[in-house]
């Protein structure tokens, strides 16, 4: 089996952002200009969609920034506890989506990826991104499969988003909502049911993953 990293592997790496949903009570300039201010200065593909996005708003400074891995991140505005990233992130500070649980799953059913942005523990807007897949990408694991080398793919995008690509490319193993730090786990999962494991990866966070597998 070859495993595959999704992003910047079998997609383009340079995600966009396709809609903005506000809570009743804010408005899109205020999700935007909010979660840009916590990722200016990431160089995390998604903060860099939600920059170009937000290019032109007044990105306020934000004080004691923490990177969430594999979640988002945190920081403070005037005060106020700032959240951005995915629903695990939601979950573990218990915050509520409110309102907006409805459209969270319609993007994510969509196969979106969702950065939630809350401010001050309530969930002011979604942020909806899609990443394309690479031209060669099908062809590719087509290619593989040919040769009797099935084809996994690895990647912290939630279930729905993952199997939408997976569907696309004609993917055998969808590996979902995995963490950086649990990449390897899932090389060695994989290699404990008998497979020789190869990996193709683009990020610092695959070394582990490729130090890991058999090629």
């Amino acid at each position: 089996v070859v495993v595959f990293d999704k992003t910047g592997t079998l997609t383009m790496g340079h995600p966009e952002v396709v809609e903005t949903v506000a809570a009743p009570g804010a408005d899109e300039n205020l999700v935007l200009s909010t979660a840009g201010a916590i990722e200016k200065g990431s160089d995390h593909p998604l903060a860099q969609a939600i920059l170009r996005k937000a290019t032109g708003l007044d990105l306020v400074e934000a004080e004691a920034f923490e990177n969430l891995d594999g979640r988002g991140a945190r920081a403070r505005i005037a005060g106020d506890d700032v959240f951005v990233g995915n629903r695990r992130l939601m979950d573990e500070f218990k915050i509520d989506l409110g309102a907006l649980a409805s459209e969270a799953a319609r993007l994510t059913s969509g196969g979106r990826t969702v950065v939630h942005v809350a401010l001050g523990g309530r969930v002011i807007g979604l942020i909806a991104i899609a990443d394309k897949e690479r031209p060669t990408s099908a062809a590719t694991v087509a290619s593989l499969q040919q040769a009797g080398v099935k084809v996994a793919m690895l990647t912290g995008d939630n279930q729905a988003t993952a199997e939408r690509i997976g569907r696309q490319l004609g993917i055998d193993i969808i590996l979902a909502e995995v963490l950086p730090g649990q990449k390897v786990q899932k090389l060695k999962d994989l290699q404990a049911q008998g497979y020789r494991v190869g990996m193709v990866g683009d990020g610092i966070n695959d070394a582990p993953a490729l130090t890991q597998a058999d090629l």
